[in-house]
């Protein structure tokens, strides 16, 4: 059996988290997996039996942190535990003799690339961003990341735009691109959102979101929308789960549109599914993604959808409004939907909730078929196990 090492920023929550869990629960039927995780968060992730976990226990991801002491903290530490991650990382791939290493996330590709140098294995980074959304071409992590990742056996991207994304903004080849999207199992989402869960809402009409309270996701344009509907007769609520640095001016926002009552804000849960799967409508309001876990999660369990088109990820996903209904493209942070384009947005919200919502219901479920574990499955194992 080959020897990989999946080496990833965290298995605590999100996106890569969740991402990462899967590829490990796919290949350790094939492989002798060994995993690394960066960060000191806690593992949360449940793991095949034989797969070997090293814990670096070191900071990195920011965004998990709850108080703004806690993510000062992490950005200026993170970078001081670069040399003890690389001789970390060096010191598993020389013990188990791998030969693949597969990387998750900015820093450790970067730690990846450079053990590479010392080591004859593959080595595969994993885009999971979109450079040209997420990094400043100036900063110095971007003149990094251009410098090193051209050094890479391979570099996975896991939606189609990205393959375009990448191969621009690093300036790489096509032929050293490899592509295979998120995938999920929908015998696993069911269980979880069969589970009981008390919504602690009333509303007649339920939204629900999922995702890092962040600029990057856009849920204060949310507030927005379900201030609009409520001032068109509509009893709606929103329900938002997760956690993040933009919690505070949301609960604010709430509070100036003077509808609190019905912006119900729970952080963090251990299955959304379950919230998720009672909800009327998921909406998802991404300004840029690489992919969109949560938006194929739902689904996956027949939850009408509504998504940004962003550059990469949603916009495959719904295939432009074909799967769910289009929010088209959102304002960055800082910046409000004009009355004209809430208006528009509430039109089609509003024909979606009144006589729509099993439509889009079956439309979502056509659309999840194309990112089942079973429909990708064999492409994981060409990238990870041919030579």
């Amino acid at each position: 059996m080959k020897k990989v090492i999946i080496f990833t920023s965290d298995l605590y929550q999100g996106g890569v988290a969740e991402s990462t869990r899967k590829i490990v629960k796919v290949l350790s039927e094939r492989a002798d997996v060994t995993l690394c995780s960066y960060d000191s968060l806690p593992i949360n992730k449940e793991l095949p039996a034989s797969v070997n976990v090293k814990s670096f226990n070191l900071p990195l991801s920011v965004g998990f942190r709850t108080s703004a002491f806690g993510r000062s903290v992490t950005k200026i530490t993170r970078f001081l535990a670069l040399p003890i991650a690389f001789l970390k990382l060096r010191k598993v791939i020389k013990e188990t003799n791998a030969d693949v290493v597969y990387s998750m996330t900015y820093i450790p590709n970067i730690l990846n690339v450079l053990c590479s140098k010392y080591f004859n294995y593959k080595c595969i980074l994993s885009e999971r961003q979109d450079p040209r959304e997420d990094l400043s071409t100036d900063s110095v992590l971007a003149k990094v990341v251009k410098k090193l990742y051209p050094s890479a056996d391979v570099i996975h991207v896991n939606s189609e735009e990205m393959n375009g994304a990448v191969s621009e903004f690093y300036e790489i080849s096509a032929e050293k691109l490899f592509h295979f999207d998120n995938f999920f199992f929908e015998a696993e989402l069911n269980e979880l959102a069969n589970q009981p869960a008390d919504l602690p809402m009333d509303n007649k009409i339920k939204l629900v979101t999922s995702g890092r309270l962040s600029k990057q996701k856009g849920q204060w344009h949310l507030i927005e929308l379900v201030k609009e509907l409520r001032s068109r007769g509509k009893d709606v609520g929103l329900l938002i789960l997760g956690e993040g640095e933009l919690r505070d001016e949301l609960i604010q926002l709430a509070c100036e549109y003077n509808i609190s009552e019905h912006i119900h804000m729970i952080g963090n849960v251990d299955n959304p599914h379950s919230y998720v799967k009672q909800c009327d409508l998921f909406i998802f309001p991404s300004l840029w993604e690489s992919f969109g876990n949560t938006l194929v999660e739902a689904m996956a369990l027949k939850v009408p959808v509504a998504s940004t088109v962003c550059r990469s990820g949603p916009k495959q996903i719904i295939e432009g409004g074909k799967y769910g209904m289009s929010l088209g493209l959102l304002p960055y942070h800082g910046e409000q939907l004009s009355s004209e384009r809430v208006s528009l947005v509430c039109d089609k919200l509003e024909t979606l909730l009144d006589s729509e919502l099993s439509k889009y219901g079956e439309l979502s479920y056509q659309g999840y078929s194309r990112f089942d574990a079973q429909s990708i499955s064999k492409k994981i194992y060409a990238l990870f196990l041919d030579s």
